[in-house]
This record gives structure tokens, C-alpha cells and sequence, in this order.
């Protein structure tokens, strides 16, 4: 068995720091899908869903059990601002079938 893997871990990264890179990080655009008076808004890392230009439900992405109910409530760790200006609109139409 070999021991502990912390010395492994300290000797490559001190012989590899390198050629070690950091990942690049992209810019995830805030994307609005409409249908008639609903507008689902998401970017990156949080969501809501706006009714007549009045939020209805709101959240993070990493924290799907925690949606906020209604224009007033708060999401700890969001700045729900952000998700007003739009990169990418999509506008959807409902047809007859």
C-alpha cells in the first residue's frame, strides 16, 4: 500500500506548477425566454421566472431547493439585477396545431 498522498501531490505540483494552467473562464450570457407575458431569465448561476414584468419565482443553479416566491424575496448570494440585461432574447410564439 502506498502511503499518505500528500507528499505525491506536493512533488508534482512543485515540478509541474509550470505547465500547470488555469482553466479559461467564458462568460455566460443572460438569455430571456418569452411566451406572451412569461419570461424565463437565467445566466451563469442564477434564474427566475417574470410574469407580466412581475417576478414570480426566483434561485441559484447550484441550489435548487432554495427558490425564492414573489418580487420581494431576497436570494442570499444574487443579485438578481443582473438578469435584466439581456445578451440573448428568445421569443417564443405558440401556434395552433
Amino acid at each position: 500500500m502506498i502511503g499518505r498522498p500528500e507528499p505525491i501531490w506536493s512533488y508534482l505540483l512543485h515540478h509541474l506548477d509550470v505547465r500547470l494552467q488555469l482553466p479559461v473562464v467564458r462568460h455566460i450570457p443572460c438569455v430571456h425566454r418569452q411566451c406572451d407575458t412569461t419570461v424565463f431569465k437565467s445566466n451563469g448561476t442564477m434564474w427566475s421566472i417574470d410574469q407580466g414584468g412581475r417576478r414570480l419565482y426566483a434561485g441559484l443553479k447550484i441550489n435548487p431547493s432554495g427558490i425564492a416566491m414573489g418580487p420581494e424575496e431576497v436570494v442570499a448570494g444574487a443579485d438578481l439585477g443582473t438578469l435584466e440585461r439581456a445578451d440573448v432574447c428568445e421569443v417564443l410564439t405558440a401556434g395552433e396545431f
